[in-house]
């Protein structure tokens, strides 16, 4: 919507996910219409009116492709260089034509918890795994809490007000944190509320961003707890699509597989990539390592995060 300068509307506009234009009006018939309209990206005149200029190239909104490859098409060489968005426009975002990303980290995630407490006394257990993409790639990871406390002597700053039994799916996002990796230097502690009565739903905040999840249980409570990863795994967008396109039976999950210790003296562990379950389980030749035995990455993709949060 473009306004005057008193504030009123002037022009509408609506379009789809990618750009093509659904509904168009103006207030009163005039002589001028805004070539600024979808992402503020100009349609160019000189292209007769066909054409968003990005900066980087141009876009065809009817067709979603871009006139020209990508000039970092080589961070990706399993995407087509001429798709918009990588084909996902409502998860990822490209501002001026050159390779799109995730804004900040979005997590989607299933959990199963049982928590009981009275402010400084109670029990707390949660068992997480999900799928994390940020504007590098992309991690599977596991995650549990397991607290029996007395938060008068826990510096943990653990809470628990209530009781609740629940199985639940969700989606958190985090804004302030580019990649999986600097999310890592933040508090894993998310103040959590939830209710359910047959259906759940439950709300989370934390230095990780916001979450809201759904599912099935009993009970209410407000909780505040930090996270243990159990296993993560993070890779590049090129490598995690290399890795996900050997998937079978829709059996998507990432494994560490021929895991060995590579230096005594640090403690640094190797392994490769795998993914499925049982006779499914395809093995791959994407490495892996880890300083802990829980967090793993790939070196391209630590490369990549390092130089995306500046470290």
């Amino acid at each position: 919507m473009l306004p005057v300068h008193s504030g009123n509307p002037y022009q509408y506009f609506h379009y789809t996910a990618w750009g093509e234009s659904f509904a168009q009006a103006e207030a009163t018939q005039g002589s001028f219409s805004s070539s600024f309209r979808f992402n503020a990206k100009e349609l160019d005149a000189e292209t007769g009116n066909y054409y968003y200029y990005y900066g980087a190239r141009y876009y065809h909104p009817k067709w979603s492709v871009w006139l020209s490859v990508d000039r970092l098409a080589s961070k990706g060489p399993s995407f087509t260089p001429y798709s918009f968005s990588h084909n996902n426009p409502v998860m990822l975002v490209d501002p001026d034509g050159n390779w799109p990303f995730w804004l900040g980290v979005t997590t989607t995630y299933s959990e199963a918890r049982i928590s009981l407490g009275a402010g400084v006394l109670g029990a707390h257990a949660v068992v997480q795994s999900g799928v994390a993409r940020d504007e590098v790639g992309k991690t599977h990871f596991t995650n549990s809490t397991n607290v029996v406390f007395n938060t008068l002597n826990d510096k943990t700053e653990t809470l628990a007000l209530g009781g609740m039994i629940s199985v639940m799916g969700g989606v958190s996002q985090d804004f302030d944190t580019e990649t999986y990796l600097g999310q890592s230097f933040e508090s894993s502690a998310s103040v959590t509320a939830g209710a359910a009565y047959g259906w759940s739903v439950s709300v989370s905040a934390g230095e990780r961003g916001v979450g809201v999840s759904a599912g099935a249980g009993l009970g209410a409570e407000v909780t505040k707890f930090p996270t243990e990863t159990l296993e993560s795994i993070s890779l590049s967008w090129d490598e995690a699509d290399q890795v996900d396109t050997k998937a079978t039976r829709g059996n998507t999950k990432w494994h560490v597989g021929e895991k060995r210790k590579l230096d005594v003296g640090t403690g640094t562990y190797v392994g490769k990539v795998s993914i499925g379950a049982g006779k499914d389980r395809v093995n791959t030749d994407i490495l892996i390592y880890s300083r802990d035995g829980k967090t793993w990455m790939s070196k391209q993709y630590e490369n990549l995060a390092r130089e995306e949060e500046g470290l």
